[in-house]
Order: C-alpha cells, then structure tokens, then sequence
C-alpha cells in the first residue's frame, strides 16, 4: 500500500513574527497535515537573501538587494540561517507537534540571481543582475 501524506504550499496571509509561526504550525497540526512547510511569512527573496545582507555581502536599498563585492565570485561560503526553519523546529518542540516531516519550501538560484543587482544605478532590468554574467 502507498503511503500518502499531506502538505500545503506554505504561504500565509499573516505578518512575519514568532507568534505567526507558532499559530500557523498549531493549525496545521489540528487539521491533520502530516508533513508541514515552514510557514513562509516572507518573500522567498527576502527569506533567503536578508541572510547575506547580514553577513555584510550584499545590502539593501529600497527594497532591492545590490553587490557589496565587484564579483559574486568575491562572496566567501556562508552558513544561510531560515530563520523561519529555526522557528519551526523550536516550535514543534515546545508543542510536541508529531509530523511525520517537516518540508523546507526553497525557490530556485535564477530566481534569486535575477534579484540581485551588480550595479547601483537605475536599471531594474535582467542585464543589471548576477543573471548578466554567465558564470
């Protein structure tokens, strides 16, 4: 027999804090999903990309995240902390929530390259982006 399980898309309509996080996961569990994203508060861009604007390689600027370094290839590794993936965690265990899993809900590399500008003038188009540099 095949096991099925059950997910959401992880979106919500609620503002991102710790008590959202909290009544998202509580929800879920009391209406039975077994394997529960992270519950995405955030942009994808903003989940993933606010992380390196911390660690001093990128910076923001009216809502658009802008190359502190010449080169992407200038960007040392960096551990990413999802902050929302901590929140859950913590959360389940407070709880006792008894998922199956946990699913991380991501978005793909050209998504988040094609939000990241290289220079700092006008230009919001795609050639402005770490998409303009085929390496």
């Amino acid at each position: 027999m095949i096991d099925i399980r059950t997910s959401h898309v992880g979106s919500f309509p609620l503002n991102y804090t710790h008590e959202n996080i909290e009544r998202v996961l509580l929800d879920l569990y009391n209406i039975g999903i077994d394997v529960p994203p992270y519950p995405q508060l955030r942009s994808f861009i903003d989940i993933y990309l606010k992380p390196l604007e911390t660690a001093g390689h990128l910076y923001n600027r009216n809502g658009y995240y802008y190359l502190v370094k010449d080169s992407v290839d200038n960007i040392p590794k960096t551990n990413v902390v999802v902050y929302e993936a901590e929140d859950t965690i913590n959360t389940i265990k407070k709880y006792n929530l008894l998922f199956k899993w946990i699913r991380a809900p991501i978005t793909g590399v050209f998504t988040l390259a094609s939000r990241i500008y290289v220079t700092d003038g006008d230009s919001r188009s795609l050639a402005s982006t770490c998409l303009s540099n085929k390496e």
